[in-house]
């Protein structure tokens, strides 16, 4: 069994990239999906995973808010923040995020992503 991997993104397009692009970069990744950070913390009291992936523009609460949630609990667990805001580097670095993407290309985001599940 490969690495546990939470997605988190509110957008349906987003989860359906990421999947993709996770599912390329570790085959053997079991993927988990949250819709929300609400439903992603309800998660990981439950069930551990060995990275995260998330957004950070979300309704319910932002993904920074959530990183400081999970750290909280959990200050080791690998955590990559995709977003499309790039001046959010600053506090999402500062609330726990191990790599954050302001942008870039998918072949960019793909490398990313094998860092943070491969290492």
């Amino acid at each position: 069994m490969g690495p546990r991997v939470l997605i988190v993104n509110d957008n349906d397009d987003g989860l359906f990239l990421l999947r993709h692009a996770v599912a390329k970069e570790a085959p053997d990744a079991v993927l988990l999906e949250c819709k929300g950070a609400n439903l992603a913390l309800t998660l990981l009291e439950s069930q551990p995973v060995d990275a995260i992936i998330t957004d950070n523009r979300m309704p319910d609460m932002s993904g920074i808010a959530m990183v400081r949630a999970i750290r909280l609990h959990d200050p080791t667990t690998p955590i990559l923040m995709i977003t499309g805001s790039p001046e959010a580097e600053a506090e999402a670095l500062a609330a726990g995020v191990t790599i954050f993407v302001g942008g870039g290309t998918w072949d960019e985001i793909r490398g990313k992503i094998r860092a943070l599940i491969l290492n």
